[in-house]
């Protein structure tokens, strides 16, 4: 019976790191280059499934050299022919981008000369120029005397020149260099991989792993390995940000370095502005209000409007956060003023919609402010995204600007969604799940769903609601004791109306005071006959939620405060489908 690799998955990987370069060497000397990474990719997928088979463990490496000579073989007589030297030259000619040659010329006569090797002369000078390999290993992986092994040695390099020696060794580099960024882009899968799942800390372990075997020369790499490498980076800052800001900052620089060496306006662009604003999150607000300028600037140069509108959006907060005299409104006003391009903006749906949407809502909370700039207390310009998938509703992002000092505003699409999905077909009284959820330390919460009652009346400012679902989200911090999840987890309640959607959010922290939100006023156009969940979620264009928010002993806020929240579906997105809902929200102190 096929036997599973009975070890850790880190000693399978030593085990790869070991031996690729030498399976490699065996397979070229076979197969030639254009085979050869397939080759002992299925040699390491057929270890991994048959190490159990292996008797003596001393023979490990004479088994995978067997097998992976048995599969170069294979793939020979499969072909039904042998490789030829003008087979190889003609195949160097159409290496893909990911080919581990990129000097074709010094290639092509490399790959000539080793052909023209017998097949074992080849083999014993790949082992030892290739893979490293000292005669009396040799020796031991093809079973042959040691003199054997020097005699062939002494005709291979009769027959290669020193330059050739010398790019031989630059091949190797290569290859050892591309076996790195597997590893970086493998890691950064399982890394985004944790992060989606709250667990944060194990994706930063997994980072950790490889940080200190990149190498820092930019100029040597590839765009196809920047990109890789930027995406390694995006995911180490990521899993650092809520929990150690200042600790991500590194990371997020490493990626501005790659983008500038890129050469790409649009990245450089938006790496900037990324920047820019984590700069700002961590307090650096002079160096942000730097790389915010320089982000726009670049991107005028581009010319695409998705990217000019979305600058403009960051670059209008920071005249917001700078309180200069206009706070920030012409820069809202402008993106406005692009409505019918950036709505109809089909290649650059995503941004080009968000950018507007974000100006919307930032335009309506400033001009509800008008000149109480001096007593802000809050202020808030987000875009939840509500997408419909086959399991229910659920929250796609909510990208934006928040600042509050005191008055609980917004957060009620956030609230909802803290775990997905929020309304499904699945509901029904004694309806539960639990999931893992954000958290601010590096490992998840806990959390619960549960549905409460699917038929509950409920008196809110905007009304009398029958038949209300009211459900319910518990957050388990275990023996978390992160100030910041204690002050941001508790539990939640949240009832929704039919035909109008969230009525009323209340939510009880572990530590701190709690608030609730309950709906004041509100234009729905609920579709007719929708079917459930969409009607007790209806979104359609135009639709308006406003809410009153009151503290944990039920004193209104509208008692020290002016303020408003306000929620509108301003468009849909063609990606996802995804409701697109301008969240504007400011409250003054009186």
């Amino acid at each position: 019976m096929t036997l599973l690799f009975q070890g850790t998955e880190a000693e399978f990987e030593r085990i790869v790191s070991d031996h690729k370069l030498l399976l490699y060497s065996v397979v070229y000397a076979i197969a030639g280059s254009a085979d050869a990474d397939d080759i002992v990719q299925e040699t390491f997928i057929h270890a991994y499934y048959n190490w159990g088979t292996i008797r003596d463990p001393g023979r490990a490496t004479a088994w995978l050299c067997s097998v992976a000579r048995n599969k170069a073989y294979d793939a020979i007589r499969k072909r039904r022919r042998t490789i030829s030297i003008d087979e190889l030259g003609e195949r160097a000619t159409h290496v893909t981008p990911e080919s581990l040659y990129i000097r074709h010329e010094e290639r092509d006569r490399l790959m000539d000369e080793i052909a023209a090797l017998s097949e074992k002369v080849r083999e014993t000078v790949m082992l030892h120029y290739f893979a490293d390999k000292s005669i009396r290993e040799i020796s031991e992986i093809l079973e042959i005397p040691q003199g054997t092994v020097k005699f062939r040695l002494s005709e291979g390099r009769k027959k290669l020149r020193k330059e050739l020696m010398d790019r031989m060794n630059e091949e190797k580099k290569t290859v050892s260099e591309k076996n790195i960024f597997e590893q970086i882009k493998e890691a950064t899968t399982c890394a985004w991989d944790a992060i989606q799942t709250h667990n944060t800390g194990l994706a930063s372990d997994i980072c950790d792993g490889l940080i200190n075997q990149i190498d820092g020369d930019l100029s040597k790499l590839s765009r196809e390995e920047m990109e890789i490498l930027s995406g390694f980076y995006s995911a180490k800052a990521r899993s650092l940000k809520y929990t150690e800001l200042r600790a991500a900052l590194p990371f997020i620089e490493k990626q501005v370095e790659i983008a500038e060496a890129s050469g790409d306006m649009e990245w450089l662009s938006e790496s900037y502005s990324y920047y820019a604003t984590e700069l700002s999150n961590a307090g650096e607000r002079e160096k942000s209000v730097e790389y915010y300028k320089k982000s726009l600037e670049i991107a005028e140069q581009t010319g695409k409007a998705s990217l000019i509108a979305d600058r403009l959006y960051w670059n209008g907060i920071r005249a917001f956060e700078c309180k200069e005299e206009d706070s920030g409104l012409p820069y809202f006003e402008r993106i406005l003023s692009m409505k019918d391009e950036l709505l109809g903006d089909r290649e650059n749906d995503s941004q080009s919609k968000e950018a507007y949407c974000l100006a919307y809502s930032a335009a309506i909370a400033l001009r509800g402010i008008g000149n109480r700039m001096d007593r802000l207390d809050g202020f808030q310009s987000c875009v939840p995204c509500m997408a419909k998938g086959e399991d229910g509703w659920g929250l796609q992002g909510e990208p934006g600007y928040s600042s509050s000092d005191e008055c609980e505003l917004a957060e009620v699409f956030y609230r909802i969604t803290r775990l997905s999905p929020c309304l499904s077909h699945k509901v029904c009284e004694g309806y539960a799940f639990k999931q893992d959820t954000f958290s601010y330390s590096p490992t998840p919460v806990r959390s619960k769903y549960e549905v409460i009652s699917m038929d509950e009346a409920l008196s809110v400012p905007a009304g009398e609601f029958a038949h209300c679902i009211h459900t319910r989200y518990t957050n388990d911090l275990g023996d978390d004791d992160n100030r910041t999840n204690r002050f941001t987890n508790g539990v939640t309640d949240i009832w929704y109306a039919e035909s109008v959607g969230v009525v009323c959010v209340r939510f009880v922290p572990v530590e701190g005071g709690g608030y609730t939100q309950k709906l004041s006023s509100y234009t729905v156009n609920a579709p007719e006959n929708a079917i459930f969940p969409d009607s007790y979620l209806p979104m359609a264009v135009g639709n308006t939620w406003v809410y009153e928010s009151y503290d944990k002993d039920g004193v209104p806020f509208a008692e020290r405060f002016d303020y408003e929240n306000r929620f509108e579906v301003v468009c849909f997105r063609d990606c996802d489908g995804a409701a697109m809902i301008a969240n504007s929200a400011w409250s003054v102190r009186k």
